[in-house]
């Protein structure tokens, strides 16, 4: 005798499983749960439920039109979210705690001035936008203005990492420059990265955290289950014991170096992007895809989503 399995009516679920099941899931996963049915859209996207821990995405090189798009390390995959009409063609200039920093340079009066952009605080997941007040509403930024403008010079907005410095540690690193980065560890501990690079060439890393008696910072060799992701516009920080795809101590990095080239008379601004990940155990690192020759439209960045 042949028995047929009722169907199931998934939206028939009880919402104290729905809810057990959601704050399992990170937030691309819940994204994706989005999609499925009204019923699992709404459940998805309550704030009050908590969110599994999430690695960082990566903004991709070419967003910032209609659209922003992310890679997601945990899935290996895209993600594609759109922008709300009034930050199209904004520049994403920074990143935290999933927030996004756009900038409008693109100013749409007849004699445009940079230092009065409209900026917005953007959360691309659930679409909030907040306007910041203008550069030019700060009073000491007001007086700078009136000052160059006195003068006659010309006020450029520019987003400037951390500068380019030599540090002389030992034979192999003393011809190097660095670069200073902070980050949060996922112990609230705030860390200092030296990367040693070579123009575009990422070479070495040093670690430092703070002693809390004297003050001063001390060298780490180790940081266990830490995995530190850092940029010059933000950095993030998980435990790989959350993720079983990730090794511990270890740090992703990702960078752009500028450089220009003249094309048929015009001045173009390029990039170069050297990406990897460094292991503290052995000082091994493995590089990802570099990208070199390619407009400047996005620097890269790390973006840690959140509902």
């Amino acid at each position: 005798m042949d028995y047929k399995v009722p169907k199931r009516n998934w939206d028939d679920l009880p919402s104290e499983i729905m809810e057990d099941i959601v704050e399992r899931l990170s937030v691309s996963d819940r994204i994706r749960m989005s999609i499925v049915s009204k019923y699992w859209g709404a459940i998805s996207s309550q704030k009050h439920i908590p969110t599994a821990p999430q690695i960082p995405w990566q903004i991709l090189l070419y967003s910032g039109i209609t659209d922003l798009r992310f890679f997601d390390m945990s899935v290996r995959k895209n993600i594609k979210l759109n922008l709300p009409k009034r930050l199209q063609r904004t520049v994403c200039c920074g990143s935290s705690k999933g927030w996004l920093a756009m900038v409008d340079l693109l100013l749409r009066s007849s004699k445009p001035k940079p230092y009065q952009s409209d900026m917005f605080l953007f959360n691309p997941v659930s679409g909030q936008m907040h306007k910041l007040p203008s550069l030019s509403t700060i009073p000491c930024y007001q007086e700078f203005i009136k000052e160059a403008e006195k003068r006659g010079c010309e006020v450029k907005l520019k987003i400037i990492p951390c500068a380019h410095r030599r540090f002389e540690v030992g034979t192999e690193l003393e011809k190097l420059y660095y670069k200073l980065y902070l980050v949060e560890s996922t112990s609230n501990e705030i860390l200092l990265i030296k990367k040693f690079h070579d123009r575009s060439v990422t070479k070495s890393f040093y670690l430092f955290k703070m002693d809390s008696r004297t003050g001063l910072w001390r060298r780490l060799y180790n940081i266990d289950d830490q995995v530190l992701f850092i940029t010059s516009r933000g950095s993030a920080s998980v435990s790989a014991k959350d993720f079983a795809r990730f090794k511990g101590n270890c740090i992703h990095f990702a960078e752009d170096a500028e450089y220009h080239r003249v094309i048929e008379k015009q001045w173009f601004e390029f990039f170069s992007r050297d990406s990897g990940v460094f292991y503290l155990e052995d000082g091994r690192i493995e590089k990802s895809l570099h990208s070199a020759g390619s407009p400047l439209i996005s620097s890269v960045r790390w973006f840690t989503p959140i509902l």
